[in-house]
């Protein structure tokens, strides 16, 4: 119980020093997902991103039915939070390093330590009739020796999000995430914490 500890404390200085609404990133998030064997599933995701804390909300996925939850992601803390508000529940999870990575190749998560990433340029083309830079990115997680790579499409005006990542999972599937209606919002901080009376049905 010394995650639900921690977060009601988190709440608690939240409520004391943040009363005003909070900026945040914006975003929908869609992301395809193609099979070897030519199937693909879509999923829209929305985002809102408040420093190293990003709250993770799924919409609605082509060929399965949703269930009422939301994440959070600490990358500070290393924590993720399952929330359940329908039955006010939650499970306080740490972040693992393959999910803390994938959320960084993919554009939302802040740059991790043990990763050291190359950009190289590739060519200049619209996407969505925006203006992008196309550029092939070579990332290597920790001292491991193998590659990973992705094509990224950021905006010409730089930006916190790119436009369009494409790697693969796995090395079979293909993922194909688009970032939309990307904006700047203020909500309330109450948003990036689990609620208060929700029960933390994590094992330890």
């Amino acid at each position: 119980m010394a995650g639900g500890l921690a977060l009601a404390s988190c709440e608690s200085a939240f409520a004391q020093t943040s009363p005003e609404p909070v900026p945040v990133l914006a975003a929908d998030m869609e992301q395809t997902v193609l099979t070897p064997d030519g199937h693909s599933s879509t999923t829209t995701t929305k985002l809102l991103i408040a420093g190293a804390t990003v709250r993770v909300e799924p919409e609605n996925s082509s060929g399965r039915t949703g269930y009422a939850e939301y994440h959070l992601y600490d990358f500070e803390r290393k924590r993720l939070y399952r929330v359940f508000p329908d039955d006010r529940i939650y499970f306080d999870l740490p972040l693992s390093g393959p999910l803390a990575v994938r959320a960084f190749v993919e554009g939302w998560a802040p740059a991790l330590p043990e990763i050291s990433v190359r950009a190289i340029p590739l060519k200049d083309e619209e996407v969505d009739g925006r203006p992008a830079r196309l550029s092939l990115v070579e990332r290597r997680v920790g001292r491991r020796a193998t590659l990973d790579y992705a094509l990224v499409w950021n905006a010409v005006e730089p930006q916190r999000l790119p436009i369009r990542v494409i790697y693969t999972q796995d090395g079979t599937r293909t993922v194909v995430v688009t970032y939309r209606n990307i904006e700047n919002r203020s909500v309330d901080p109450r948003w990036f914490v689990v609620p208060e009376g929700f029960s933390n049905l994590s094992p330890f």
